[in-house]
């Protein structure tokens, strides 16, 4: 199904612009009012696209510690003071001292990035409490669910000044990076990805066809620390493959959300007992898990790629797929 899902998506850009882009529409948060539907051409230009936006005039933002280092930055690049905050084992931060911290700060942004499974905050901030405080204060909440594709339809109403990012990248189904966010912000369009880019992610999408699978071969997972951003963080949209494979991927959750849950029923991998363990495509390892799947290597700091937050946490992928 992994070369079913590229070809597929090679075959669809060839659909009009804006019919690729309806697809994508309902796979956001349910019951969320007034939302819009931008697609970039990553993760990190949604991000940089959104902290350019002149709504926010005190430009500080709250993010986890353990974050890639492309998330701070492209805060840092737009001119915004970057603060991290604490998590604990799982990845979950504490509810009241993130409350008292947005307080404190004077943040007119918070990010939730949840990991593995876990809810990562999401639950309290998106709920009546965390909303009530979040409409005191002014505070806009960013969900960056790039880890998990399945997680913006399980939302509910997120309330006022929000935004939900999920990627098109290879972690929840095959694809080549690109990005979707939905939000009540008045974002505009990003315009239309360079030629270059276009052609780059094609010959990128080819190569995955005719790469030949290495049965055994355990793929060396660096930290999420990147060096250099070849890609840029340049405000552009989605070129028609990415936009053809998100639709591909994101109307093919199911299956693979499906396998996830056979594999936990198996026993072929054994996830802590986290909130979304069901549908995240990596997953912390509980005691007794067999090993069959494969190892992820934990996330550095995100200025500081030598140190982890959690260098001793044993991650597995859960994809659904193999894409070895």
């Amino acid at each position: 199904m992994l070369r079913s899902s590229l070809l597929l998506g090679l075959l669809m850009q060839a659909l009009p612009r804006a019919t690729l882009e309806a697809r994508l529409a309902p796979h956001g948060p349910r019951g969320a009012a007034g939302a819009r539907c931008r697609p970039f051409f990553s993760g990190r230009v949604a991000l940089a696209a959104l902290a350019a936006l002149p709504r926010f005039g005190r430009r500080v933002v709250l993010l986890p510690e353990y974050l890639c280092n492309v998330v701070p930055l492209a805060f840092e690049r737009a001119g915004w003071r970057v603060e991290g905050f604490a998590v604990d084992e799982r990845f979950e931060p504490d509810p009241r001292a993130l409350a008292a911290r947005a307080e404190s700060s004077g943040a007119d942004l918070l990010l939730l990035a949840p990991l593995y499974g876990a809810d990562g905050g999401v639950g309290w901030w998106a709920g009546a409490e965390g909303r009530a405080l979040r409409q005191r204060l002014g505070l806009t909440l960013v969900l960056d669910l790039c880890q998990d594709a399945a997680r913006p339809a399980l939302l509910g109403d997120p309330g006022e000044q929000w935004a939900v990012l999920t990627s098109f990248n290879d972690k929840s189904f095959p694809g080549a990076m690109g990005a979707v966010l939905w939000t009540d912000l008045d974002l505009p369009p990003p315009p239309l990805p360079p030629a270059r880019a276009a052609l780059l992610i094609v010959l990128w999408v080819l190569r995955r066809l005719l790469r030949r699978e290495r049965a055994g071969v355990e793929r060396g997972y660096e930290f999420s620390h990147a060096a250099r951003f070849p890609w840029g963080f340049d405000t552009a949209g989605a070129t028609r493959l990415q936009l053809a494979l998100g639709a591909v991927g994101l109307a093919r959750l199911p299956r693979w959300q499906a396998r996830r849950q056979a594999a936990v029923a198996a026993g072929r991998v054994k996830p802590l007992p986290l909130p979304y363990a069901g549908s995240a495509p990596f997953v912390v390892a509980a005691a007794g898990d067999p090993g069959e799947h494969r190892s992820k290597r934990p996330y550095a700091m995100a200025h500081d790629a030598a140190r982890s937050l959690c260098p001793l946490l044993q991650v597995r992928h859960n994809k659904g797929f193999d894409d070895r």
